[in-house]
């Protein structure tokens, strides 16, 4: 049985590229909505919601998975 050979359309990557290109690394929206939150002392954290968050994370990082 021959095994196919993957093709790759060169232009069509690049149109992909470009798309992810033109996304921001940050979501200003988000930092600027928090910035102002936290300088008018209403932003929260739930610690416990945050540590377990950390702890799934790194559970996930070192392949540990929930069961």
């Amino acid at each position: 049985m021959k095994k196919k050979a993957n093709t790759v359309n060169f232009d069509e990557l690049m149109k992909y590229k470009k798309m992810i290109d033109e996304i921001p690394d940050v979501r200003q929206d988000k930092v600027d909505e928090i910035k102002k939150k936290i300088k008018a002392n209403e932003y929260k954290i739930d610690a416990e919601a945050t540590a377990k968050k950390i702890l799934e994370l790194a559970k996930e990082i070192n392949g540990i998975t929930k069961k």
